[in-house]
C-alpha cells in the first residue's frame, strides 16, 4: 500500500502542474480525452514530467510522446535525453527502457513536485 502522504502529495503535484509549468507540454489525447503529456525540464536536453492516465493503452500513448519528444530534441541539435523518477516505479522505469533510455545515475534526491527527498535513478536516451 502507497504511502498516504506521498499519495496526497502525488494527486496535489498532478493537479497543480498545468499551473506552475513553464517549459513546453506535449499532449496526447485517446477518443477526445487527455491520456498523457511530456513536459519539458528547465533545462534544454531534460524531460521534467511524463504523466499518464492509468489505462491499459497508457504505455503505447507514453511510448508516442517520448518519441515525438526526442524528436523534437534531435532537431534542436540535442545530443541526448534525461528524465529522473522514483527508483522503484518501474513501469516508468520498462517504459523508459523500451523507448532506448538507459540508466546513469542512482541516489537520493529532492522531488520537485513531491517535495520530499525520495530514492531516485536518472536516465539518459542518446539522441545522435
Amino acid at each position: 500500500m502507497a504511502n498516504p502522504k506521498v499519495a496526497q502529495r502525488v494527486r496535489e503535484g498532478f493537479l497543480r502542474f498545468p499551473f506552475e509549468v513553464t517549459g513546453p507540454v506535449f499532449l496526447a489525447e485517446r477518443h477526445g480525452v487527455l491520456a498523457g503529456w511530456v513536459a519539458r525540464g528547465e533545462k534544454p536536453d531534460c524531460l521534467s514530467d511524463v504523466w499518464l492516465l492509468p489505462d491499459p493503452q497508457s504505455h503505447a500513448i507514453g511510448a508516442s510522446l517520448l518519441e515525438h519528444v526526442c524528436g523534437v530534441l534531435r532537431a534542436e541539435g540535442a545530443g541526448q535525453a534525461l528524465i529522473s523518477t522514483h527508483q522503484n516505479h518501474f513501469p516508468a522505469i520498462g517504459l523508459y527502457r523500451r523507448a532506448g533510455f538507459d540508466m546513469v545515475w542512482q541516489g537520493m534526491a529532492v522531488d520537485y513536485v513531491l517535495k520530499l527527498e525520495i530514492p531516485a535513478v536518472r536516465l539518459r536516451r542518446r539522441l545522435d
